[in-house]
């Protein structure tokens, strides 16, 4: 570590430059500089200060003729500067997951040697696995520097101590320790994260922990295959915080309650949890070009946030598919596939029972009774979809299941698959003599409720009036009171095309840890039916 310093006008923080990092270099007879930066990188150093405000020039041929000579102490934020040189020597055993074994490796700066420098005695294995912390030699070939084949009586192994992300530990020769999360940065982090197989690191932190530890103050490059391979201090202290890494294989994306996979809310699994109860963040700003919701730059750090689950985002991508049954009621009829902009009927080859038992489910009617296929008559005609479900029937969702091309459908032949399944849905006006007019009340699963008002539209208004056969909307209400004002909630969430026969065939959410906090949804028809002792009167 050398201890010399450069202010920066602008900041008032003092930092190294190239010139004055390659003159130490060469004063010490290392060459030029390799890599340099203020941090204490080789650890602490002890005392004063006795050179700061360097200004190197190409005449100064020592370090002291740059600067000015005082006594001082670094502040945290000044720490010793240090570097790396051009000559110097770095061993390693490559070409396995342990540390402690594989081909030798001899480098002088960026260089891989062919040659074996007259720095160190090459001969005895024992020395090179000792200068490794590998141990002793259990077994090698002739020791010709690079390409070398050697065996350490140590072993070393890295892990996390969750999947993909958590803190640091390495087994060491069968003691398990800890590294101190001083220096420890995205480089060290990215070692771990390719070698445990987790692709690279998103983040580091530091964590508490006790126990041994066997690295600190680490000087990674970040393309070491393990990390036993980094510079660092062995310390023999154990009252540091340790190093912790998230790679980027923790972090999923996902769109959840929708209809199919390419809908719905957007949730990030990261670090464990979900976003079904921790909001991860308050808002992202992509350029559309990242290829990770983890690449877009936020206005706040992740798990730092400003809002509530009632402003959730969504999205509904291209390729979001709808189902739905034709020809029938809210639960029985034929199946049919929306895909990019049309309606299609399933094939009936390999129109399975596990396949329908999941589209009752999944539009919220219970078990499949009965599945059958039909032939369409003469005059009738229907697009095919080009798929068949390959599902286990224990799959919430038919568009999760396994979808298998079909070959080559004839409908003439094959048929259209077609389902009766158990349950219904309904809905209903409530709250005033006129069954066109009040509270959204659904009814599904053998229970009722009303619907939360938060995202109701007026798609949504349009396909009740007209399941009802109450005509048009005519308004949508926030003022309106009904004597079911205190309904329970159902359905926190409805969202239509509008072209729905159904509300069934809409995407539907129940409530589950959202709550209503706002007024329910409530519609008024452009048609009339008044209700009148238990009968309705159309007017």
């Amino acid at each position: 570590m050398t201890r010399f310093l450069h202010r920066n006008a602008e900041t008032g923080v003092f930092k190294a430059s190239q010139r004055e990092a390659d003159l130490v270099c060469r004063e010490v007879g290392c060459g030029e500089a390799l890599s340099f930066g203020r941090g204490a990188v080789f650890g602490p150093g002890a005392g004063p200060v006795w050179i700061n405000d360097l200004s190197c020039t190409v005449h100064d041929k020592k370090i002291w003729e740059c600067g000015r000579m005082t006594n001082r102490t670094c502040k945290d934020e000044e720490k010793a500067a240090s570097v790396v040189c051009a000559d110097h020597i770095e061993v390693r055993l490559a070409g396995s997951e342990d540390a402690c074994s594989g081909t030798l490796e001899v480098r002088k700066g960026k260089d891989l040697l062919s040659t074996c420098p007259p720095e160190i005695d090459w001969i005895d294995p024992d020395k090179i696995c000792k200068k490794l912390r590998c141990g002793n030699a259990t077994s090698s070939g002739p020791i010709n520097c690079t390409g070398s084949n050697l065996t350490c009586s140590g072993r070393v192994h890295v892990s996390l101590d969750s999947h993909c992300y958590g803190t640091v530990r390495i087994n060491h020769s069968g003691q398990e320790g800890a590294v101190c999360s001083n220096n420890w940065d995205l480089k060290a982090g990215t070692v771990v994260c390719e070698s445990v197989g987790c692709g690279e690191a998103i983040s580091v932190y530091s964590s508490q922990g006790r126990g041994p530890v066997f690295l600190d103050y680490l000087r990674c490059n970040g393309n070491e295959k393990h990390l036993w391979h980094c510079g660092a201090l062995r310390p023999t202290q154990e009252n540091c915080q340790h190093a912790a890494v998230i790679c980027s294989d923790s972090v999923k994306t996902r769109l959840m309650d929708g209809q199919d996979p390419c809908a719905g809310r957007v949730e990030v699994f990261y670090r464990g949890e979900s976003g079904q109860g921790t909001i991860w963040r308050s808002k992202v700003n992509c350029i559309s070009t990242e290829t990770s919701l983890w690449d877009c730059p936020g206005g706040t750090d992740w798990g730092q946030t400003y809002c509530s689950h009632n402003q959730d985002v969504g999205v509904v991508c291209v390729e979001h598919k709808k189902l739905q049954l034709a020809n029938g009621t809210s639960c029985s009829g034929a199946v049919e596939i929306f895909s990019r902009g049309s309606w299609m009927g399933l094939s009936g080859a390999s129109w399975e029972q596990a396949a329908a038992q999941v589209v009752c489910r999944q539009l919220h009617c219970g078990n499949a009774v009965s599945k059958e296929v039909k032939v369409l008559g003469s005059k009738e005609s229907r697009k095919v979809w080009g798929h068949w479900f390959n599902c286990s029937s224990t799959e919430d969702n038919v568009f999760r299941c396994q979808a298998e091309n079909v070959l080559k459908s004839d409908p003439e032949k094959d048929g259209f698959a077609y389902v009766n399944c158990s349950g219904s849905v309904s809905v209903n006006l409530t709250g005033s003599e006129d069954r066109c007019a009040g509270l959204v009340e659904v009814c599904l699963e053998g229970s009722c409720g009303s619907v939360c008002g938060r995202d109701w539209s007026t798609k949504e208004s349009e396909v009740v009036c007209q399941e009802l056969g109450c005509g048009k909307v005519v308004e949508m209400l926030d003022d309106f009171t009904v004597p079911s004002e205190n309904t329970r909630p159902l359905l926190d969430f409805v969202r239509c095309t509008g072209n729905e026969s159904f509300l069934a065939h809409c995407n539907l959410l129940k409530v589950g840890t959202q709550q209503c906090q706002k007024s329910k949804a409530k519609v008024i028809c452009s048609g009339k039916n008044t209700v009148c002792n238990g009968s309705s009167r159309s007017g």
